[in-house]
């Protein structure tokens, strides 16, 4: 019964984490290519689920600069479930020259989980960022970067129906 319950508190979560991605953010603009940059995605995506049959989690905020320079940004998706698909974080466009694209992906405060033996709850990711500082001419070549959030050491247990958001990633570009 109990089980039952958490998994109902997970799936509300869920839901008004998909509400919450509905429509568009004001702080979201729109990027495109020009002569003096060309446009990059930052990517994340779940690893290593193991026992995690869902992870949802929702980003709050995106922030780019480039040498110190804040760049416009565009935002495709807040919600995804990490155990089962992978989202753009953000596009931008890399400025031409620029030596450093410094990237932080800030969570919001709750999430939802589901790990394969039905015991559901929340993720805690309070105060949850992810900092990346990538090479601006290798990512303007790539187009891309991904992060690759490894869900089995980066979801730990801090009590009952509750896992607490600590990232171990890899970052590929």
């Amino acid at each position: 019964m109990k089980t039952k319950s958490l998994a109902a508190k997970a799936a509300a979560i869920s839901a008004v984490a998909v509400l919450a991605a509905c429509g568009t953010s004001e702080g979201d603009k729109n990027v495109g290519s020009t002569g003096t940059s060309r446009e990059a995605m930052v990517t994340l995506r779940g690893v290593n689920a193991q026992d995690v049959r869902s992870a949802l989690l929702t980003l709050s905020n995106v922030e780019v600069s480039a040498d110190g320079r804040a760049l416009d940004t565009r935002v495709d998706g807040r919600t995804v479930d990490l155990a089962e698909g992978e989202m753009v974080a953000t596009r931008f466009a890399v400025p031409q020259g620029a030596a450093t694209v410094h990237v932080v992906l800030t969570f919001d405060d709750y999430g939802g989980y589901e790990l394969t033996n039905g015991t559901a709850g929340e993720v805690d990711a309070r105060g949850t960022r992810v900092l990346l500082d990538l090479p601006a001419e290798t990512l303007a070549s790539s187009g891309k970067a991904q992060v690759s959030l490894d869900l089995s050491r980066s979801l730990l247990e801090s009590g009952q129906a509750r896992q607490m958001l600590a990232p171990h990633f890899g970052l590929a570009y």
